[in-house]
């Protein structure tokens, strides 16, 4: 698992993000199954923001982790 120390660093810094008065919230997901990214891509509506020309590309079915 050549992408654990480098989620456990991002982990570590969403933990210490700082916000006002602490009170934003973060969830972090790490999936590593091909077919979990497509149905988060979905949920996320991935295809309308990348088909509305935002300049995005298709970070979450894409992403390794």
């Amino acid at each position: 698992m050549s992408w654990f120390p480098t989620v456990q660093k991002i982990i570590d810094l969403t933990q210490r993000a700082f916000s006002a008065r602490f009170s934003q919230r973060f969830a972090l997901v790490s999936v590593s199954d091909y077919k979990t990214h497509e149905w988060v891509a979905g949920l996320a509506a991935e295809r309308g923001y990348i088909a509305g020309g935002s300049g995005f590309n298709a970070f979450i079915s894409e992403a390794p982790v």
